[in-house]
C-alpha cells in the first residue's frame, strides 16, 4: 500500500509541474496538430520543414499575444506601472528619459 501512495504522490506532483507552462503546452499541442496534418496530407519534405520552422519561430509571438489579454484585465494604473517596468531598459537608453522619474512616465 505504501508503494501505491508513493506513486500517487509522484504522479500528482508531475501533473502539477507539467501544467505550469500553459504556453508551452499550447505550443506542443499545435506541433502535434501540425504533425498529424503532415501525416494525413502527405506534404513534401521541404514544405514540412517550412511549416514546422514557421510555427517554431512564432512561438514567442503567441506568448506575447497572451500577455495582451492580461493587460486588458489590469487597472490603468497597474498597466502603466507594468509597462514602464517592462520597457525600463529601452527607456534608459534614451537620454531624455534618463532624467525623468517613473511617476512622470506612467
Amino acid at each position: 500500500i505504501g508503494g501505491c501512495i508513493w506513486a500517487y504522490i509522484i504522479g500528482s506532483a508531475c501533473g502539477v509541474v507539467a501544467s505550469l507552462d500553459k504556453h508551452g503546452i499550447a505550443f506542443r499541442n499545435t506541433m502535434d496538430q501540425i504533425n498529424y496534418m503532415i501525416r494525413d496530407t502527405g506534404l513534401c519534405e521541404e514544405t514540412r520543414i517550412r511549416l514546422r520552422t514557421f510555427f517554431d519561430q512564432t512561438q514567442r509571438v503567441d506568448r506575447l499575444r497572451g500577455y495582451e489579454l492580461l493587460y486588458g484585465r489590469m487597472s490603468a494604473g497597474l498597466r502603466a506601472e507594468v509597462s514602464v517596468e517592462r520597457m525600463r531598459h529601452w527607456l534608459e537608453s534614451i537620454c531624455y528619459f534618463k532624467q525623468v522619474t517613473d511617476d512622470s512616465l506612467a
